[in-house]
């Protein structure tokens, strides 16, 4: 079979496969919303509303993303954060935030997050996550 095919079939296989996304917030409305709108982007979406389900999820599942809500400021998703370390760790992570808090946002960037987002997440700045996390082919 000619290269040029072959990388196509591959290309094409890749944009088929469906990404799945953990979703964790205990704000039911912002864990609807950021589910709506990564479903738009072509993601399966996980939601949970709380820490310790998250991490039994991570435990037993793979997530192809994580977006997390910080909790208060004294960011509870840390946990969340290192359980994606341990068996996740190239699996990036989206924290966001009702208030900006520089401390977490610092913390969750040396936790391996990927963005740090303060809400309603709007639909450009979620194109723009998915755009810079996975590339154009997997924009929806």
């Amino acid at each position: 079979m000619a290269p040029a095919i072959r990388e196509f079939e591959c290309q094409s296989a890749l944009e088929s496969v469906q990404r799945k996304a953990l979703i964790i917030d205990d704000n039911a409305q912002d864990l609807s919303d950021e589910a709506r709108l990564l479903e738009t982007h072509g993601f399966d979406t996980v939601k949970c509303r709380s820490y310790d389900e998250a991490v039994r999820l991570i435990e037993r599942d793979l997530f192809d993303l994580v977006v997390m809500s910080q909790g208060s400021l004294a960011f509870e998703g840390r946990i969340v954060m290192r359980y994606l370390q341990r068996y996740m760790p190239y699996t990036p992570c989206i924290v966001t935030a009702q208030l900006e808090n520089t401390k977490c946002r610092v913390e969750a960037h040396e936790l391996g997050a990927e963005g740090y987002v303060v809400k309603p997440i709007s639909e450009q700045q979620m194109r723009n996550l998915v755009h810079k996390l996975f590339g154009d082919h997997l924009v929806a």
